[in-house]
This record gives C-alpha cells, structure tokens and sequence, in this order.
C-alpha cells in the first residue's frame, strides 16, 4: 500500500546493506545494492481474520539471516542487518509529522467547540466521527514519538560504532 509493487532480481554480490527500517508502526527490512537502489521487504503476515493478524518479524529477521548466510556461502561479505532511518525518522518526515499534528489539532479543537455550542449532525454515526476527529491528535502524536525514539536510538548507535565521528 505505500507504493508500486515491484519484483527484481539482485545478485547476492550487489547487496551493501541490510536494514530494519521503521515505517510508521511497520517493521521493514532494506536491501541497498552497490548502485543504490533500495528495496524494502515487508513481512508476511501471520494467519488471522481481517484486522487480526499481525506482521511476521520472526518471519522477516529469518530471512535476513538465510540472506546472509546465501551471501557467505557464494563467498560474498555479508553485511550485518543495522537499525536504519526510514522516511519517517528523517528530518522531512519529522517536519511532515508535526504539521500533520497541528493541523489535527486544530480540527480536534473546532470539533470540540462545536459541540460545546450544540452543534449537531444529520447523521446517525455522528457521534463516531466526533470522537475520530478528537483522537486523531493522540495517533498522529504517538506516530511522532515513535519516529523521534526510533531517530535518536539510531543515531546514538551509530555515534557509538564510530568513536571518532563528533
């Protein structure tokens, strides 16, 4: 749902890295080869009904072990699967993030007006849509922390593995 679906073929010998990537409340494993493209795996899903089921994360993180070990066995380096940024985590997403919180702020905040004013609906569901309306601040903040708690864990990360980067 977050693009074209595409299938290619990469030579093990192309891959340079492996990545767990956040997207959103998604999990997704990267694949970046040597001329730079990226490619991102989603898990599978577990059996369920509808909205039940979960991603497979065990699922995905064995691949990317049986990936690794199809690379050293072709005698290609494998490299290690790191936490990585995703579009979400980065400074333009971030950004995108808190306008999308202000913005529903302020429809949370004209919605709740109105109904101290006494405004009503014609429709049955109204009473749904109002409490979407109010909630939605709470997603788009939870999303928000997320991205920002996934941002800084990567980054200490990664000035940890390198000693010498300020």
């Amino acid at each position: 749902m977050t693009g074209r679906r595409r299938e290619r073929r990469v030579p093990l010998g192309a891959i340079v890295a492996l990545r767990n990537v956040q997207n959103a409340a998604d999990e997704l494993l990267t694949l970046s080869t040597r001329d730079g493209e990226q490619f991102a795996l989603p898990p599978d899903l577990l059996p369920g009904n509808g909205l039940t089921r979960k991603p497979d994360q065990a699922g995905l993180a064995a691949f990317a072990g049986r990936l690794q070990a199809a690379m050293t066995a072709a005698g290609h380096a494998a490299p290690p699967v790191v936490d990585g940024l995703g579009f979400w985590n980065r400074p333009t997403g971030l950004a995108l993030l808190g306008v999308t919180l202000l913005a529903s702020l302020a429809v949370a905040a004209a919605t709740l007006w109105g109904v101290w004013e006494g405004v009503t609906g014609r429709n049955h569901r109204g009473s749904e849509a109002v409490a979407l309306l109010v909630l939605l601040p709470v997603g788009v903040g939870w999303v928000l922390r997320r991205s920002w708690q996934r941002r800084r864990s990567v980054l200490r990360a990664m000035r940890q593995s390198h000693p010498f980067s300020s």
